[in-house]
Formats: structure tokens, sequence, C-alpha cells
């Protein structure tokens, strides 16, 4: 079976991006990924690494092709910009490439461990899969289910007939209505329209128990082994692949495993294992890009509402340590890794604590 994957970045995330594309060549599939090039930087690398699985597409060329979806530069900041692109990317790809039957749309920050074959089979018939966020089943996570929606962004398939069509241009038009970064009568990013696929267009809900759909603020819930193999397993089945977000490599050997430290409980052998190998990846592949330099560049575009900068007065030095100063919160928290390992958690025991308890409190709730 020929796969067809899609994704965005910019040059910010190509390591993310790219080490997204090796492990997909590590699972022994034959697919395509397309990608979005968010700026030219992009676009002008995947040119030069020249791999058949890749094909790099202009942020520019899609905006000419959709002149409404390149309007909303003017009302959008840019990550809405990017949120308002999710279901534009996927209408574009089947519109000017043949021979797609079904397309995946994934998150750069994914990382695959197997095959996604599974997630074929769920599918089935239908036109549509998409992937709850199964969060845990603390408090503050059902306020999280009312703001960000019940299923995640991160991996979904789309069958290229006339009910998975309709559904992308609805929701196009959804998002060219609204689509914003804050919750508002009921609507949140390109994200909480995905909540009425199920009953409006008999989309598939991923389940749980197949290794898939794993992420930061579930992964608590799942028994892992790491023993001897190279693909870990979850709830007794290979993994297929894992969400890393909020994972961020912030230099010096150092990887900051979420941006969030409050809402999720990460063991120690997850942390070490399944964010030290994603460490080892990612270095691996800032190793092999070293030789392109200024990867990281400054968008062309402007967008409404960005944050101006007043000019830069502080000394270097001061520069240096505020940038220390500010991680050692996530340091403490555990959550700030150097190479890949946790050497400090003096909130994590309250983490975990809090997590358990929440566990106990949903026990008695169902009795």
């Amino acid at each position: 079976m020929k796969y067809h994957f899609c994704t965005y970045f910019d040059s910010n995330y190509l390591m993310y991006g790219y080490t997204l594309f090796r492990s997909l060549k590590r699972t022994g599939i034959d697919f395509t990924l397309y990608v979005c090039c968010l700026d030219e930087p992009v676009y002008d690398h995947l040119l030069v690494l020249n791999h058949e699985e890749i094909i790099p597409i202009r942020l520019a060329d899609i905006e000419f092709w959709d002149p409404a979806f390149a309007a909303c530069k003017e009302n959008r900041t840019r990550v809405e910009y990017y949120f308002t692109l999710s279901p534009v990317l996927p209408l574009y790809i089947l519109a000017h490439y043949s021979g797609i039957d079904i397309l995946a749309y994934l998150d750069s920050d994914l990382y695959f461990f197997s095959s996604p074959e599974k997630l074929y089979q769920v599918l089935g018939g239908k036109s549509l899969l998409i992937v709850k966020h199964d969060y845990y089943p603390a408090p503050h996570f059902y306020e999280c289910v009312k703001i960000s929606g019940k299923y995640n962004m991160a991996f979904q398939l789309y069958r290229n007939d006339a009910v998975g069509v309709a559904c992308l241009r609805h929701w196009r038009q959804e998002c060219l209505d609204w689509c914003h970064d804050y919750f508002e009568d009921g609507k949140f990013a390109d994200q909480k329209y995905l909540e009425e696929w199920p009953e409006k267009f008999d989309a598939v809900v991923c389940p749980t128990d197949i290794g898939a759909g794993l992420a930061p603020w579930n992964c608590g819930m799942h028994q892992f082994d790491f023993a001897g193999a190279d693909v870990p397993t979850v709830d007794g089945v290979p993994l297929i692949y894992y969400h890393y977000q909020g994972t961020k490599m912030v230099g010096r050997g150092m990887m900051l495993i979420s941006t969030k430290p409050d809402i999720f409980y990460i063991g120690t052998e997850i942390h070490d294992r399944l964010y030290g190998k994603y460490y080892n990846e990612l270095t691996t592949t800032v190793r092999y890009l070293r030789n392109f330099k200024n990867i990281a560049a400054e968008s062309v575009y402007r967008f409404a509402r960005e944050k101006k900068c007043s000019a830069d007065t502080k000394s270097p030095w001061y520069k240096i340590w505020q940038r220390y100063l500010k991680k050692l919160p996530w340091l403490f928290s555990g959550l700030l890794a150097f190479h890949g390992k946790r050497y400090f958690a003096f909130t994590y025991s309250i983490e975990k604590a809090v997590y358990f308890a929440s566990l106990k409190r949903l026990e008695k709730r169902q009795i």
C-alpha cells in the first residue's frame, strides 16, 4: 500500500518535520510526504535534500490557488493563519496530485514507531478518521475538553470521495469565517469544529487501544513496555506514533518536555525512554542538517495583532543570565531534560500525587 501524508512547518520547525520524515522512513512503508513550506528557506532546503518521498509545496502557491484563504492574513495572527490552512492544504493536494485514495494529515511533532496500517484498517470503508484527546481524568482537563474539544488535530484521515471532500470544504468555510487562538461561542481554532464530524459526516473515531493517540496529556494512563525492542508496546500492542506536543529543543543539550508543566504527569520511564529517544532523534537530525546555515529565518509575511518589540538595550551578559533564569522553573519541575534525562524534579512528587488523587475521585464517581 502506498501511503500519502501531508504536513506543514516553517524553518524554525524544520528539525521536527524532518525527524517526522525520518521516523516514517524507519517504519519501512512506501509513502509520499507532501510538505507545505511556510517560508522559502524550508522549500529551498527540502529541494536540496532531494528525497524522492518528499514533495515540497510553497505556501504562496496555495494562496494563489485559494485567494479567500490568503485574504485571512489580514485578520489573523501567524498561528491563526496556519490553523486556517489546515483544511485548505488537503484540498489543494487532492486537487493537484493524482492517485491519492486516502490522504493523512500529520502534525510535524509526531514520531512514528511502527506502520500506521492499523489506523487505515479502523477507517475501513468510511471517509474520515479522527483521534480523541483522551485527556487524563483530572478536574482541570474537563475545562480543556470544553475549550479545545474532544478531538485532536495531530492525525486525521480523509478519503478522496464525495463525503471526504465535502467535509473538507465545509471545514474550510468554517475556518475562513472564524479561526482564532481563543475560545468563543463554542469555537476554538481549527480543532473544535471536528466535534460535528462523527454525526454530520459519519467520521470514525479512532479507538485508544491500538497504539495511537498517545500524547503528554494521556500517556500516564497507559502501560508502556520498553524491554528489548526498538518499537515499544503500549497496553500490549506496538506503539504506532507518539505526539510530542510542546516538546522543544532549547539548546546546549537541553530539551523542554512541555510548555505546560501543571497539566499532566509523565512517569520517569516514559520520560527517559520515550522522550530520551526523541531527544536523540532530534540531535541526529540537527547533525544531519548542520551544513545548512541560517535555517531559522524571519517570515516574509506580516500578520494582524503581532506584538511589537521595543528597542533592545540590555547587555549581552544580562540576556545570557535571563535565558538560564527562565529555565529554572522547568528544571525543578523535571520537565527540562539534559541530553534526554531528567535530573531534578522537586515538584514532580506533587504532580504525581495530584494525578493519582484525581484517578481515585473518578473511580468513586463511577461507583
